[in-house]
């Protein structure tokens, strides 16, 4: 374990070495949400995660796939208490900023129970992971003080039994784990990526009836479609929830111009069930986009320009299931730091016209690995496909062998592929 620097004031940048390679950590206090805030960079100063909430206890790399990322795991430790909010008074006394190595079984570590300023017996906690990925457990103990505590997780109940030494000191109910909704869509943003405090969320479609939580106290209810806005009262990190019903998010063609601070997007981790069905352009030039749900909605079926021009996305979508997906044209386009990893796995059985692939990841350059799986695969299943797609890979190149007949037999299939040729 390494422990980071966590200095005495409300912003600080330092260069760190994590694992093998070096990287640029920036912290940052967000005042109106009470909260800290996380921003990593590589050594070039190229970013890879920005506005991350610090949560005390909680890793804070397990949801990105980002593969220049460390190998090992960040975690804020707050040495007063084993999970919850890091206040701007924590630091620099009682919090830090610890890197595990790959291996090192973070959630095992011993915290500090008591504030030894105050007088109390500093006894260690240990708390297993709840789930994967891990959420937090609020932790009620009657102000006990005594002695070492071990809390084991029990199969059925959320009561455990909380012993110190040799006394047993009553039941402890750590209710239930903090879940998000999963009838909501939830979105990050980050003000700090674009001039101004201002956000745009776009609904579309017919029967809009959604809520907008914006994260800063304060929420709205749509009926109506079109870009609505949100002005926060101060720079900082918010996560949107969005319940309702929404059949349109994002814009009217892929080759509209971009909805306004849509840089300001960071991720969406969660679809929620909206019914949302048309996703055309729905992140159109969300150049700081990092990460996306692991699957899309069941009722999706237009993809069109969904990721286009987010150039910092690096994620995976192999469980993305797009057998219902009519159009997927213009879709990756321009996602300069994807790879492709997942694309492999898409199901294009539902396509519905020539156009359906055009322009689908122009601009942007699959591994060789990659590319060839998803050569293989799609050959494999081309029976099933149209025999007109013009599907475009931008500077993706194919390997010699299996790959390369793959993609032979999707040309004499009757398709126009266009790709960077063989690697």
């Amino acid at each position: 374990m390494q422990v980071l620097a966590w200095r005495a004031f409300s912003a600080f940048r330092q260069s760190v070495l994590l694992g093998d390679r070096r990287f640029i950590v920036e912290v940052k206090w967000n005042a109106s949400r009470t909260y800290w805030t996380l921003d990593l960079r590589t050594a070039a100063d190229e970013l890879i995660i920005a506005g991350l909430k610090l949560i005390a206890g909680v890793p804070v790399l397990h949801k990105y796939q980002d593969p220049r990322l460390p190998d090992g795991q960040l975690v804020a430790v707050d040495l007063s208490l084993p999970t919850g909010r890091i206040g701007l008074e924590d630091i620099p006394d009682s919090a830090i900023l610890a890197y595990f190595d790959p291996g090192e079984p973070w959630f095992e570590t011993v915290w500090t129970w008591w504030d030894t300023l105050q007088g109390r017996l500093n006894a260690p906690l240990q708390i297993p992971p709840p789930a994967d990925p891990p959420f937090l457990w609020p932790l009620v103990a009657n102000d006990l003080t005594m002695g070492p505590v071990e809390l084991e997780q029990p199969a059925l109940t959320q009561v455990y039994m909380l012993t110190a030494d040799d006394l047993t000191m009553g039941a402890v109910d750590l209710g239930a784990p903090v879940l998000p909704d999963p009838a909501a869509m939830i979105l990050e943003v980050n003000t700090l990526l674009e001039s101004g405090t201002q956000v745009t969320i776009p609904l579309g479609g017919a029967g809009v009836n959604v809520n907008i939580d914006w994260g800063d106290g304060s929420d709205d209810d749509y009926t109506t479609s079109g870009n609505k806005t949100h002005t926060y009262g101060a720079e900082g990190t918010y996560s949107i929830v969005i319940t309702g019903t929404l059949a349109r998010f994002g814009l009217a063609s892929p080759l509209d111009a971009n909805y306004a601070n849509v840089a300001k997007i960071v991720g969406c981790s969660q679809w929620g069930n909206l019914g949302l069905t048309i996703l055309v352009g729905a992140f159109k030039g969300a150049a700081n986009l990092q990460y996306m749900p692991p699957d899309l909605p069941s009722t999706a079926t237009n993809l069109a320009g969904l990721l286009r021009l987010c150039s910092s996305f690096s994620g995976d979508l192999s469980g993305w299931d797009t057998s219902n997906i009519t159009d997927m044209s213009y879709m990756l386009q321009g996602t300069t730091s994807f790879d492709g990893t997942g694309v492999a796995n898409f199901d294009l059985s539902s396509l519905a016209s020539a156009g359906a692939l055009t322009f689908f990841a122009q601009s942007t350059s699959f591994s060789t690995p990659n590319y060839a799986a998803l050569l293989i695969a799609w050959e494999a299943a081309k029976a099933g496909y149209r025999t007109d797609l013009t599907p475009s890979f931008g500077g993706s190149e194919y390997s010699a062998g299996a790959a390369a007949a793959a993609r032979a037999a999707l040309v004499s299939y009757g398709w126009t592929i266009t790709d960077g040729g063989p690697a």
